[in-house]
């Protein structure tokens, strides 16, 4: 949503939402367990589609500055004890 891509401006939620729904673990043992997927096709498929649902393909990528994971809370982390 910070970089105006989504395909609905402003609806981070709702799109986190269908990325959630689009892969749980269920669609992904259906695809790969018991229709017979092999494992990279059904990941590379799921991302895909995600993808195409929720960004606009009309925006570029912003690519610079790198993103700072670690601010997002998303960087490596030392594993509690």
């Amino acid at each position: 949503d910070a970089e105006g891509r989504l395909r609905t401006p402003g609806a981070a939620e709702p799109a986190a939402d269908i990325a959630f729904v689009l892969t749980t673990p269920t669609v992904y043992e259906d695809l790969v367990h018991v229709r017979g997927w092999p494992s990279d096709h059904a990941s590379a498929t799921v991302a895909r589609i995600v993808v195409d649902a929720i960004v606009d393909p009309a925006t570029a990528p912003i690519t610079e500055p790198a993103p700072d994971w670690g601010a997002l809370g998303l960087g490596a982390q030392t594993p509690s004890r």
